[in-house]
């Protein structure tokens, strides 16, 4: 997978980085623009355990979206990103979200 990651970014032009990059920065923008953290470790990590009660919660899935929809993002024209949605036709795009 990391050697993928590695090859996906290289095509979109940005540096090679480690996967748990991602993570760090998807948590820190989605927190920046609001998002609470004890729901975002629900999207980013296994279900949080910290007592028994905990095994008993299950979030739905409205509420994870809501704090993920925070994070706004929309694909620029004439990005890396549109190149590649061109090339691989069928897939999403990532603003279905923000629209």
């Amino acid at each position: 997978m990391l050697r993928q990651f590695h090859g996906d970014l290289i095509d979109l032009g940005y540096r090679a980085r480690r996967q748990h990059d991602t993570r760090r920065t998807f948590i820190s923008l989605c927190m920046d623009n609001g998002a609470r953290k004890e729901i975002l470790k629900w999207v980013t990590h296994d279900h949080p355990r910290n007592d028994s009660f905990d095994d008993y919660v299950t979030l739905m899935w409205t509420g994870l979206c809501q704090e993920v929809a925070k994070l706004p993002i929309s694909i620029r024209q004439g990005s890396s990103a549109d190149a590649t949605a061109a090339r691989a036709p069928g897939l999403p795009t990532m603003n279905w979200w923000s629209e």
